[in-house]
């Protein structure tokens, strides 16, 4: 279930749009490692997993679009979902949490635990840390403990956790 089919890819492929191929191989390379190592390129197989029939894309003012493609290969307009980041919360979900609960319901994968780490961090949201935006890109959330450091770059989500002390 964790590998793309050729039929998907050629479709999506056919009007010149770039499909990410994936395997099991892949994902578990993926996602055996820290998240805040994760590459753009690798997020983008990760969005084309859990959606192997549609072309990732991007916009001017949402970094993370997901187009239906027709049966004729082109691009269908608008959008089916639009996101600011892998972590934008749509009610009490985003694209972190999907990906990691497609991994646990379709494969015995192991994921490091820094996946987990970064989806309970979304969670709780901001209460009892001190946020601290630098440029729009940066932001420190302190609490007595830990400090996190999360960096928000197009399509990619950096986690660093800091334990104080």
């Amino acid at each position: 279930m964790l590998n793309y089919k050729e039929d998907d890819k050629k479709l999506i492929e056919s009007e010149r749009y770039r499909y990410y191929d994936f395997t099991e191989e892949i994902i578990k390379q993926i996602m055996s490692k820290n998240i805040s190592k994760v590459t753009n390129e690798e997020w983008r197989i990760l969005l084309q997993m859990l959606y192997p029939k549609n072309m990732i894309g991007s916009g001017l003012f949402q970094p993370i679009l997901i187009f239906k493609i027709s049966k004729s290969g082109e691009r269908v307009d608008p959008p089916l979902e639009a996101y600011n980041s892998i972590n934008d919360l749509k009610g009490n979900n985003c694209l972190l949490f999907k990906i990691i609960e497609y991994i646990e319901n379709n494969s015995n994968l192991k994921i490091h635990n820094s996946w987990y780490e970064a989806k309970e961090s979304i969670k709780g949201g901001t209460e009892g840390w001190n946020v601290q935006e630098k440029n729009g890109i940066l932001a420190e959330l302190r609490r007595w403990d830990v400090v996190v450091v999360i960096m928000m770059k197009r399509n990619s989500l950096n986690l660093q956790k800091i334990r104080k002390g």
